[in-house]
């Protein structure tokens, strides 16, 4: 496994992620939340390249058709993204950012969760939770809010932490209640109650979650980060039924797939509160940070990258296309 340096940030991966991301001609960003800055990592015939770009707490990404946008802590920048071609053929294309931006959003509260498609942007909020689209700078509408009789959490507040798309709109979200550290007694006694909602059918899918996060929709499959356990876990939509699938050693947040393969982020250092409510505090000098590829056909790890220093915390992944046929 390489060790690298580069502007702060230490890393090391394993041999077969860069191939894999060479093979596929994906480029990976990461928004790395307190670290402040999005990462631009993709490989070359001699290794694995990364690029940091600071941004205060990043927290969500999402891209389509060469555009990205980019949650931050109040607000959602857009920006457009172009492929920087190199001569020699050995090379591959690798996406940069174009500044100045070219839209931005300003969000009246933190967005946890967002999409683009054809349609426009989709934003998960809360305070209220709820769900906005904006298909131009004069045309937003909320496609979704919370109705107060339908609170999973019997009064109290609750964080609404990911959505994921079954056609052409959001179906289902996950949540969990606002994390209680002032109390000693619920610190050292946590009880699992987040939750995976279907928000049509207005239900509860799976109760007993632990801070879940990343609901994705994937060759008609539902998958979801139960992330205080450190574990990704599947809910087969026919027999309404969740399963683990494969548990890490770091606190479990942001996944995106592509083809055979699942793309996890992992934090050895998230949010205090969440890993104060979660199985993983007992092991937390141990947790690892980075990013975790799974084969789904298999259920095996097929490579990882691994941050020594500059990076504790991953929130978000999203994967950029590279325009240049595969070559192995």
């Amino acid at each position: 496994m390489p060790d690298m340096l580069v502007a702060g940030l230490q890393y090391r991966y394993s041999t077969i992620f860069a191939d894999l991301l060479l093979d596929l001609g994906l480029t990976l960003l990461v928004a790395t939340g307190t670290s402040g800055s999005v990462l631009t990592v993709w490989a070359e015939a001699d290794g694995l390249r990364m690029k940091a770009d600071p941004f205060p707490q990043p927290r969500v990404l999402a891209a389509f058709e060469g555009q990205l946008a980019l949650g931050l802590s109040g607000q959602i920048l857009g920006f457009d993204w172009t492929e920087q071609r190199y001569g020699d053929v050995d090379r591959r294309n690798a996406w940069w950012w174009n500044y100045p931006s070219r839209s931005r959003v300003t969000a009246d509260s933190p967005c946890t969760d967002l999409a683009w498609d054809k349609t426009g942007l989709w934003t998960l909020q809360n305070q209220p939770a709820r769900i906005t689209v904006q298909a131009s700078a004069s045309d937003s509408r909320v496609f979704w809010t919370l109705p107060v009789s339908a609170s999973p959490f019997a009064g109290r507040d609750g964080i609404f932490s990911g959505m994921a798309f079954l056609g052409s709109v959001p179906r289902f979200l996950t949540a969990f209640p606002t994390p209680e550290v002032s109390g000693e007694d619920t610190a050292a006694s946590p009880v699992p109650a987040g939750v995976l909602m279907d928000i049509r059918q207005q239900q509860a899918l799976v109760t007993d979650l632990w801070s879940p996060h990343s609901p994705r929709v994937h060759q008609r499959r539902l998958w979801f980060l139960n992330s205080g356990l450190g574990e990704l876990a599947e809910f087969d939509l026919h027999a309404r039924k969740p399963r683990p699938f494969f548990r890490f050693p770091g606190f479990a947040r942001g996944l995106v797939c592509h083809e055979d393969f699942a793309f996890v982020g992992l934090s050895s250092h998230p949010d205090p509160g969440l890993l104060a409510n979660s199985p993983l505090a007992k092991t937390s000098a141990a947790l690892c940070c980075g990013i975790a590829v799974i084969h789904l056909p298999t259920g095996r790890c097929h490579g990882q990258l691994e941050f020594d220093a500059g990076v504790q915390e991953v929130l978000s992944l999203e994967l950029l296309q590279t325009s240049i046929p595969r070559v192995r």
